[in-house]
């Protein structure tokens, strides 16, 4: 009888053990579940913080250290575009990520060189410029040749200039020397249509 009693209250025992076991089991899976579940979502949250540059939306987030990473990474990139859009190398300075903040002065090194190209070429044509008026006031292709950096520039200023020289003296050499065949002959070709007019005047 007692042998009977053993076996049925090992038998309970070994049941009641499995059913603990699981329901352990289950509240195990279930709790890994949700924290996927949350995992999924914080890092949804996440992205959707970035994309709108809000900040507060990162407060949603539950896992503390994603919280963290995002508020870090919206605050970098608010801060990286005012850094940039102002050239505020101190602004850059203030960026939390590392590489936020060396892309943040890389890009402001990159804008301010080429404003500072810029700034050389609107100088440069404002010199080109000045250096062409003072030529053709002074009816002189010589002060052509301290143009800058632009050869175009620089034959039409002396084209100009030794086209009114030959038209005014009726030259043909100074139509020759001016260098490109095609211009040459346009040359020419404008002293004698006027030398057509002017005999059919006289005429």
């Amino acid at each position: 009888m007692k042998k009977l009693f053993a076996i049925a209250l090992i038998s309970t025992l070994l049941f009641t053990g499995c059913g603990w076991k699981e329901k352990e089991e289950k509240e195990i899976e279930e709790e890994n579940i949700s924290v996927s579940s949350d995992a999924i979502l914080d890092d949804m949250i996440f992205e959707q913080a970035v994309s709108a540059n809000n900040v507060g939306k990162c407060e949603k987030i539950l896992g503390e250290s994603k919280k963290q990473e995002c508020v870090n990474t919206v605050g970098s990139l608010n801060l990286l575009q005012e850094a940039i859009v102002d050239l505020d190398k101190g602004k850059c300075k203030k960026i939390p990520i590392e590489r936020y903040k060396e892309n943040c002065l890389e890009e402001i090194e990159a804008e301010l060189g080429l404003g500072k190209l810029e700034q050389l070429f609107q100088e440069e044509k404002q010199n080109n410029k000045e250096v062409v008026q003072k030529a053709l006031d002074e009816q002189d292709e010589s002060i052509c040749n301290k143009v800058v950096e632009d050869e175009d520039v620089k034959f039409t200023c002396r084209y100009n200039i030794l086209i009114t020289k030959a038209v005014k003296g009726n030259d043909q050499d100074i139509c020759k020397g001016i260098g490109q065949e095609k211009y040459e002959e346009e040359c020419l070709l404008t002293l004698e249509e006027i030398n057509e007019e002017e005999g059919s005047m006289v005429d």
